[in-house]
């Protein structure tokens, strides 16, 4: 098993992704599109700070705890610090390959109310965590708040910098809380019409003669006739 690669700083990032000096010591923007990845597969990777990556690719199967992470449609994972994700399987590249990444340190926040607002943001944890499934409205929403982003880091620095780049990034991150939750809410409504085909087999079932020549259904059976695994 390879080790683990351990980014400290978002220095580290770059120079992971054999990029230049960056822009700020807390906060980077990358275009994914420009950046060659360089990770081999099996390894594993975790870092300071929190990452938040959009691909409609990616070389490797990303696994995220015990989830592998598909990216082939376009996907948002958001990634807190000291979580772990592991590069498996190295796949085709394909053409069209694009997708931003925005990663900040703890730092850049620990001052500001952002900084008691992160627990909130529970697409952040590590047990409960699942890629977003974007529309194209909600794609083009967070691709202006990490341009915004961009822009305000290749301007100089001044005293209004900081403040600008964390509330963009609260921003991102409460848009990001809503199109979790619509998600939620649809992974919902899926749920609920495979539990309404379940009543509807076993009144079937209760109600006709299928109970004295069948017995009980069971699992399998039940999983079988809504198109699903008996797990």
């Amino acid at each position: 098993m390879k080790p683990i690669i351990h980014l400290s700083t978002i220095s580290d990032l770059y120079r992971l992704f054999g990029l230049g000096p960056n822009h700020h010591p807390l906060v980077a923007v990358l275009d994914f599109s420009k950046v060659s990845e360089q990770v081999e597969k099996h390894t594993r990777i975790s870092t300071d700070f929190y990452s938040i990556m959009f691909k409609n690719y990616c070389k490797n199967t990303i696994k995220y705890g015990r989830k592998n992470i598909d990216f082939h449609d376009g996907s948002l994972i958001c990634i807190a610090p000291n979580q772990m994700i592991e590069m498996d399987d190295e796949v085709e590249s394909t053409e069209n390959m694009m997708g931003w990444g925005l990663f900040f340190h703890p730092d850049l926040i620990r001052a500001t109310s952002l900084n008691e607002k992160m627990k909130d943001y529970s697409f952040f944890s590590y047990e409960i965590s699942e890629s977003l499934h974007l529309s194209n409205k909600e794609k083009n929403i967070l691709y202006e708040c990490v341009q915004q982003i961009r822009t305000e880091l290749q301007e100089n620095i001044d005293v209004y910098s900081q403040n600008i780049i964390v509330s963009t990034i609260e921003l991102l991150l409460n848009f990001c809380s809503r199109f979790y939750g619509r998600q939620m809410i649809t992974r919902s409504n899926t749920n609920k019409t495979i539990v309404s085909q379940v009543e509807g087999i076993l009144h079937q079932h209760f109600t006709s003669d299928e109970i004295s020549e069948k017995g009980f259904p069971t699992v399998k059976y039940l999983a079988e006739k809504v198109n699903l695994s008996a797990s």
